[in-house]
């Protein structure tokens, strides 16, 4: 009896230790998302509040529309170079040092931009530079979330990271109307230097703390194939997926999500004759709107498509026609209509962004590509970005608003042709049965 006792003491005891260990990973855990969240959000304050600023340093004569304007395509290439270097270096080397390099970067360059007023070459060096470090930062938080968080907490990390977009974005642009109205331009950077600093030491103590529960992370040198144990080389990786197919329709993805958002207010400004600053309120008011983009993309996703983000996500392109056929017809029905129209566009877009950028990425940490997935993918938005900003323009200029529209609806009908065609083989990616292949 009393040898029972004392086995059913232990054994009981082993329970309790087991179940406190359990409790202790899953609060690191969450620690550690919450770090990784409110670093990407405090990212938007150092990156948006330039293009908020913008309007009062051309007011300002400090530079002209085209200088202002080169400073803004500068960091979007940088910032899309840099993904996919940042994502080669996000699965070899400490995603938390990465993070905290990218904090401290970001800080770097708002302190130093508005000192630079002097040169637009200078200010656009060091724009540039905001845009590389800025790219250390999404492939290893992406790289955390899909190797180092416990697994039952990996799914709702992928879809509350995603409102640190839309937040990060709303607060970049309260505080720079802030900065401008009470102060000057100068601050638009200066503030949000301050509270990236304050999220950095943030960073760095729950870094500190959670690594050692946690661990940093298994970081293999080489994909391997879950099977057979067969090496496999990135670009075998992607043939296997259907990842390379699918990089066209994050392209497509980029120009509409950044060139539509960019250039629709202008065209509302222009058909209804309203103020720039209603613009501008349009611009602060869609993040909100948007946040209910990837909880509907993830239902979509779970619920309808059978958990594969390439059908949904031509399902997506399909949507988005709807709004955008409806916006060719702009100035021919009140106001309201229209912003109706891009608000259900901008929420279509960030639940495909959702998909695209974040669910297909954590897929490939199983072969140790996470990171370098989400880095060529993110590359390929932001060029999808840069060359839409200024080429909508020059395609509005010369042909009008209307062959412009009808160029966004063409380029949403080759996105839902390249998310269709591999979504079989994507399918079988994801759910394992087609890595066989």
């Amino acid at each position: 009896i009393t040898g029972c006792y004392n086995c059913f003491i232990t054994g009981w005891e082993r329970v309790m230790e087991q179940r406190k260990d359990k409790e202790k990973i899953l609060s690191a855990g969450t620690l550690i998302f919450v770090a990784c969240w409110a670093a990407y959000c405090a990212s938007y304050l150092g990156r948006i509040n330039y293009t908020a600023a913008l309007t009062a340093i051309v007011a300002d004569g400090v530079f002209s529309k085209s200088h202002a304007g080169f400073i803004g395509t500068v960091y979007f290439f940088c910032y899309g170079a840099g993904q996919i270097f940042s994502g080669i270096l996000g699965d070899r080397v400490s995603p938390y040092k990465m993070i905290g390099a990218g904090l401290a970067g970001t800080v770097c360059a708002n302190i130093i931009m508005p000192l630079c007023s002097s040169s637009y070459i200078t200010m656009s060096i060091i724009w540039g530079l905001n845009g590389i470090v800025q790219s250390m930062l999404w492939t290893p938080i992406l790289y955390i979330i899909s190797n180092i968080l416990p697994e039952e907490q990996r799914s709702r990390a992928c879809l509350h990271i995603a409102s640190s977009f839309p937040i990060g974005s709303l607060l970049s642009y309260v505080i720079s109307a802030a900065a401008i109205k009470f102060a000057s331009w100068h601050f638009a950077f200066y503030i949000p230097a301050g509270i990236i600093t304050c999220v950095l030491v943030f960073w760095c103590i729950c870094a500190k703390k959670t690594s050692k529960i946690l661990g940093k992370g298994e970081k293999p040198s080489l994909p391997v194939h879950e099977n057979t144990g067969e090496k496999i080389s990135l670009g075998k990786l992607f043939m296997i997926s259907g990842a390379s197919v699918i990089c066209v329709g994050v392209l497509v993805q980029g120009m509409l999500k950044d060139g539509v958002s960019s250039w629709v207010p202008t065209l509302i400004t222009e058909k209804y004759d309203v103020s720039a600053s209603f613009s501008l309120l349009l611009s602060a008011i869609m993040p909100i709107i948007n946040l209910s983009g990837a909880w509907i993309g993830t239902k979509l996703y779970e619920k309808v498509f059978r958990l594969n983000e390439a059908a949904t996500s031509a399902f997506g392109f399909a949507m988005t026609l709807i709004p955008l056929t409806g916006i060719v017809f702009v100035g021919k029905y009140p106001i309201a209509i229209c912003v109706i129209l891009l608000a259900l566009f901008t929420t279509i877009i960030a639940a495909m962004n959702h998909l695209l950028m974040t669910l297909i990425p954590v897929h490939f940490a199983k072969f140790g590509r996470a990171s370098t997935v989400g880095g060529i993918f993110n590359c390929c938005t932001y060029i999808g970005s840069a060359i839409s900003t200024y080429g909508f323009g020059a395609v509005s200029e010369k042909f009008g608003w209307t062959a412009t529209v009808i160029f966004w609806i063409i380029l949403g009908a080759i996105g839902v042709a390249v998310c269709a065609v591999p979504m079989r083989r994507y399918g079988r990616f994801a759910n394992g049965s087609g890595n066989k292949k």
